[in-house]
């Protein structure tokens, strides 16, 4: 494009912008600096949140809008590394344990060792999961990740 043509910008565009210039923003705020009602700005921002590129958090009963993105390092990770099911990496790990383990220790011993292995990566997940249940306004959070990890450890 070249510098003489003009770039038309719409609402959206300007929510995002100051978004960026911005962790988090009351919604009335948002609206106020974009000289805009709060109901269309609203309505905007009910579409990017189902869009999921904002996010939104209610303190007391004031709701901020924030962008919702990865870390710059999570994106990367995730847009180079293919998609893979549990059950597929159950299976590489069980292809590498059987690689590395003495044979006569069984399949016992590679069975414990997912287990345990898998126990390591969902304590890990945890905060990040009740701190989305909660976000979500999910009844009981706790008890939902007691059923995700029975569910899970079942594979």
């Amino acid at each position: 494009m070249a510098a003489s043509e003009p770039v038309i910008e719409t609402g959206v565009d300007e929510l995002i912008r100051l978004l960026r210039l911005h962790d988090k923003l009351p919604v009335a705020e948002a609206a106020k600096m974009l000289h805009l009602p709060q109901d269309i700005v609203q309505t905007w921002i009910d579409f990017l949140v189902e869009e999921k590129m904002l996010g939104v958090e209610y303190k007391f009963t004031v709701p901020y809008v924030y962008l919702n993105q990865a870390p710059v390092a999570q994106q990367d990770a995730e847009t180079q590394a293919p998609k893979k099911t549990l059950g597929e990496f159950k299976n590489e790990f069980d292809i590498r344990a059987q690689s590395t383990l003495p044979q006569d220790r069984g399949r016992l011993l590679i069975v414990n060792l997912w287990r345990d292995h898998l126990r390591g990566e969902l304590e890990r997940k945890r905060a990040w999961f009740l701190t989305e249940a909660r976000k979500r306004n999910l009844a009981e959070p706790e008890k939902l990740w007691s059923d995700y990890v029975k569910m899970v450890m079942e594979v």
